[in-house]
C-alpha cells in the first residue's frame, strides 16, 4: 500500500498493480497531482508515460503510474501548464469521472493512437476491444483487418 497520496492507495488488481481509493470520492473531485519526470525524448518512455499533447511526455511516479486503462474509465486526466512554466514543469490531475466508494480501482482512458493499439481485456459493458482512442477505431479496424471484440467477450 502506499501512502504518497492520502485519498488512494496501491494495491492488486486484475492487471498486476492498480490504484484504489482509501474513501469515497465525488465526481469531478480532484484525486490527485501526476508528479513525475517531463521527458522529450519518447526513448527513454516507458508505456507508463503520458503524452504531454507538445512532443513532451511525463513519467508518472508512485502511486498514478499503476492508473490502469478502461474502456469506461472512473477517473480522467487533466493536464495543465501555466504560460510562463519551465518546460519541465507541468502539471496532470487525476480527477473522479463518477463517485467512487472506498476500494473502488481508478482507471483512465489510455486513448492510444491506431498504430501504439493493443487488444483490450477491462470487459466493461461499452468495451472497444482495444486500448486506441475512440476516434480511432474504425481506422484500427480497417487496418487491423478484424471487428471489435464488442460483445464478443466470454467471461
Amino acid at each position: 500500500m502506499s501512502e504518497l497520496e492520502p485519498s488512494v492507495y496501491v494495491g492488486v488488481s486484475k492487471y498486476g498493480q492498480g490504484v484504489f481509493a482509501r474513501r469515497r470520492l465525488r465526481r469531478g473531485q480532484q484525486v490527485g497531482r501526476v508528479s513525475g519526470a517531463v521527458l522529450f525524448d519518447d526513448s527513454e518512455a516507458s508505456e507508463y508515460s503520458i503524452d504531454l499533447s507538445d512532443g513532451r511526455l511525463l513519467e508518472p511516479d508512485e502511486p498514478f503510474c499503476y492508473l490502469n486503462h478502461s474502456c469506461e474509465p472512473t477517473c480522467e486526466l487533466i493536464n495543465y501548464t501555466p504560460d510562463d512554466a519551465d518546460p519541465h514543469e507541468h502539471e496532470v490531475i487525476v480527477r473522479a469521472r463518477r463517485t467512487l466508494q472506498p476500494g473502488e480501482e481508478l482507471t483512465i482512458d489510455y486513448a492510444w493512437s491506431a498504430e501504439a493499439a493493443i487488444e483490450c481485456g477491462c470487459r466493461s459493458a461499452h468495451c472497444r476491444g482495444w486500448i486506441v482512442s475512440p476516434e480511432q477505431l474504425a481506422a484500427l479496424i480497417a487496418q487491423r483487418g478484424h471487428g471489435s471484440r464488442l460483445g464478443d467477450l466470454s467471461a
